[in-house]
């Protein structure tokens, strides 16, 4: 999990401030939330994430339940992000949150782009990492 030093009444891992930690090496798994425009833009969030080394970004998307949105860019696409993203449901990345707050955690990113209502079919693996959480 990503963590903006927020904490108390902000979301320390909605990246909405500059990220706190070292990514380097690893997905970074950020919570889609209430930020203020731009900062609420994925593609700034996932410019902080690679930023702080991140090899890819797992977006936890804010409406409960299964459901996804597409990842829109507002700001336009940004060529300098050369890292993959991809955005999980509220229900799936709950799971994964408490998962990497617990402990250290195997995720997979596929490489074609997929929309399916589950969010974890995924025909590919391109990049396997270990989560440790902090």
């Amino acid at each position: 999990m990503v963590n903006d030093g927020t904490g108390g009444a902000g979301n320390p891992y909605d990246a909405c401030e500059s990220i706190m930690n070292d990514l380097t090496g690893k997905i970074a798994v950020i919570e889609r939330s209430g930020c203020t425009p731009p900062a609420s833009y994925f593609v700034t969030k996932a410019n902080k994430a690679q930023l702080a080394g991140a090899v890819g970004v797992i977006f936890i998307f804010n409406q409960p339940g299964n459901q996804v949105a597409t990842m829109g860019l507002p700001a336009g696409p940004n060529p300098t992000i050369t890292i993959p993203l991809m955005l999980v449901s509220n229900d799936y990345g709950n799971i994964l949150k408490a998962e990497l707050l617990a402990g250290p955690v195997n995720v997979s990113l596929s490489a074609p782009t997929v929309i399916a209502e589950d969010a974890c079919s995924f025909a590919s693996i391109t990049h396997q990492q270990t989560f440790t959480p902090g």
